[in-house]
């Protein structure tokens, strides 16, 4: 499967619409992080709460250490691919300093499995 990307002078991120549990995410395809990420607001309004918390680990960022919170996404899809019961991580971006268009970062645990060539020549996805 085939899927096309924009990159601009403003805005050099690979963004992707992802879909957790029906509602649609703004995330960015960051293959130098090990783990996807999602900003707690947008997972809250995917209907997910403090209480489904799976587990809370430290998390490595650009900005340091911090502590993370792992969500068990029912559903999350992306690129043709669908990942029940999906590990993800998730910290308020806000509180952290963060301000951004973008709703998380799409990490390779998501590709596990698959094969993904980013082509930047052509600015296209193709994962298999």
């Amino acid at each position: 499967m085939k899927y096309s990307f924009e990159l601009t002078e403003t805005i050099n991120l690979i963004i992707i619409i992802a879909e957790i549990d029906g509602y649609d995410v703004r995330l960015a395809l960051d293959t130098g992080a090990s783990d996807s990420v999602i900003d707690l607001t947008a997972l809250m309004i995917a209907g997910y709460h403090k209480n489904n918390i799976y587990e809370t680990v430290e998390l490595e960022t650009a900005k340091g250490s911090i502590y993370a919170d792992i969500y068990v996404i029912k559903e999350m899809k992306a690129l043709g691919i669908t990942k029940n019961n999906f590990k993800i991580c998730s910290y308020d971006f806000l509180i952290n300093g963060i301000l951004t268009e973008i709703d998380g970062v799409l990490g390779i645990d998501f590709f596990k499995n698959r094969k993904i060539c980013i082509d930047f020549t052509n600015f296209e996805i193709t994962i298999t």
